[in-house]
């Protein structure tokens, strides 16, 4: 009687390796849809509405230039200037990325374009730590210059890195267009999740991208 039980016991017991019935399945997929729309669908979103938005609010005057698709960047692994530390672009998710890359020494062109950044985040109030600025520094810069921009841009985080590192950079900011992105002296924006999806050049208003971050901030939860 005892190996009857026994016997009986192990029939009616269920496998460790069972796969997951259909209704599991069925929860799974719907958990992956809620991740979706709660932390991803809202930066497509906020960028559809600023690509058919016309409301006068929000005029742009064709200053920021949208990347249609945008670039999934991949693999942007750089170092700080100063302490060597490893900087990944992973460890910015959820938030929104203005870059600048320089390739020589940085001019008044570049210095403007440093200032715009900063005053275009501090310009979003209380929401400016949604937005995250980054110099990449293609070649070494003064000492002079270096004290300059961390007395006046004390967070901004200036980057740089390898030769193979610089060059995965310049190859997936390079856009359709073709134009040198260390001398391009554009200002990037990087959605929350990573993408390329907009940049601004040289003559931008300072104010049309205060107003452009604004929208953005905005409409999507993310960042």
């Amino acid at each position: 009687m005892p190996e009857n039980k026994q016997t009986t016991s192990q029939s009616t017991s269920k496998p460790n390796n069972q796969m997951p019935d259909e209704v599991q399945i069925r929860k799974n997929k719907i958990t992956m849809l809620l991740l979706f729309v709660m932390f991803i669908a809202p930066v497509f979103f906020a960028v559809y509405v600023f690509n058919t938005t016309t409301s006068d609010a929000y005029v742009t005057k064709n200053k920021g230039n949208l990347i249609t698709p945008a670039i999934e960047l991949k693999n942007i692994n750089l170092k700080y200037v100063g302490n060597n530390k490893p900087y990944n672009l992973i460890d910015q998710e959820h938030q929104w990325v203005m870059v600048f890359v320089d390739a020589g020494e940085c001019d008044e062109r570049c210095k403007r374009q440093l200032v715009v950044m900063r005053q275009t985040r501090l310009a979003q109030g209380g929401e400016y730590t949604r937005i995250n600025r980054l110099y990449v520094m293609m070649q070494p810069q003064s000492t002079q210059f270096m004290k300059e921009v961390k007395d006046f841009h004390p967070d901004l985080d200036i980057v740089t890195g390898s030769q193979q590192q610089l060059n995965n950079v310049i190859q997936q900011f390079t856009l359709s267009d073709k134009v040198d992105v260390g001398n391009a002296n554009r200002i990037y924006i990087i959605d929350p999740i990573g993408n390329l999806m907009m940049y601004y050049e040289l003559d931008a208003d300072a104010a049309d991208i205060a107003k452009d971050l604004k929208r953005l901030l905005h409409v999507s939860q993310m960042g």
